[in-house]
């Protein structure tokens, strides 16, 4: 293997890990004093987060091949396919998401898409404009677990039917 790749892939990965540490593990009071995910702490200490390096704009077998890995690796709880080369717009990788999502799907999987450039916010906080082009890809009955345990809380009660809509959660809180 390529040295200079690899150092590449583990500059990256250390700073997306910054990324976590500053932006989406930092509590917030747009988020009731919680960080934007709650749960992303946890998952980078304990080493639950599997990595795959993949370039969006060059088709190849590879993130299928690491979405069945993740899948028979019970200890990893998240799968971050991230794009070092960041050589893809965000509207690029939105459209390969739309594409990829109804994939993952068929394996009880969701992913969400990150970029620098990704215009999501709540509260004015970015939460999903990583250092590179990414997808996080979970277990659909983790991202629910999630979810409704943070309904349980504050976690949502600052946030806007325009922002809830963002995350197709609106419905949920329109007679509120």
């Amino acid at each position: 293997m390529n040295h200079l790749y690899t150092r590449k892939v583990n500059e990256a990965i250390e700073r997306t890990k910054l990324f976590l540490e500053e932006v989406v593990e930092k509590p917030d009071p747009v988020f009731s004093g919680f960080p934007p995910c709650p749960f992303a702490r946890k998952e980078r200490i304990n080493k639950g987060i599997m990595w795959c390096e993949y370039s969006f704009k060059l088709p190849d077998e590879k993130i299928v091949r690491a979405i069945y890995d993740f899948l028979e690796n019970k200890e990893k709880n998240s799968l971050l396919v991230l794009d070092f080369r960041n050589r893809i717009s965000y509207e690029e990788l939105e459209k390969f998401a739309t594409r990829f999502k109804p994939f993952v799907k068929e394996f009880g999987l969701s992913a969400i898409v990150f970029h620098p450039e990704h215009p999501f916010n709540i509260g004015g906080i970015k939460t999903r404009s990583s250092p590179y082009p990414m997808l996080n890809i979970g277990l659909d009955t983790d991202f629910n677990l999630g979810y409704y345990a943070l309904k349980e809380t504050g976690y949502y009660s600052k946030w806007s039917l325009e922002e809830l809509t963002k995350i197709n959660r609106q419905k949920e809180y329109r007679d509120v």
